[in-house]
């Protein structure tokens, strides 16, 4: 019997949790509404660093294509562990979607030391890495690359 009580109160604790975390992403939805957020505002943020316009608007649209995350007003800076819970194995399968998107191959481990053991915790740090990748392509694949921009 005891063991009920336990599995309830830990349902009860799993089902706050989820219930937290919508009513956060609500807030913040609204919060945003009619500010200086969206696709465009997203790219914009990027197109002043010089990458490429298709990059943010790939992660953008990525993210946004999430069932839960439709029409939301990403910000570059949005964090992994504030909009999505992501754990680090979620951003790596991520990334890879976004650079298969994209048309780009993962560099091999050699190339990608070059590029350090920097964490990708936010969108922007997203963008930034898969123009990095961009930029350190093998050659015969920069033309399937450069035809995305």
């Amino acid at each position: 019997m005891g063991l009920v009580y336990i599995l309830g109160a830990f349902a009860l604790f799993i089902a706050g949790g989820i219930v937290w975390g919508e009513l956060k992403l609500r807030r913040l939805r609204n919060k945003r509404h009619g500010d200086a957020f969206g696709r465009e505002h997203f790219i914009e943020a990027f197109r002043r660093m010089g990458v490429p316009d298709h990059i943010p608007a790939a992660v953008y649209d990525y993210y946004g294509s999430q069932r839960q995350l439709k029409n939301f007003p990403f910000s570059s800076d949005d964090t992994y562990s504030d909009i999505w819970h992501d754990d680090p194995e979620d951003i790596d399968a991520d990334a890879t979607a976004l650079a298969a998107r994209l048309g780009m191959l993962i560099p091999p481990e050699y190339v990608r030391k070059q590029y350090g053991d920097k964490p990708i915790e936010t969108l922007r740090e997203m963008v930034l890495w898969l123009d990095w990748m961009r930029q350190h392509q093998p050659k015969s694949s920069e033309s399937v690359v450069d035809s995305a921009s």
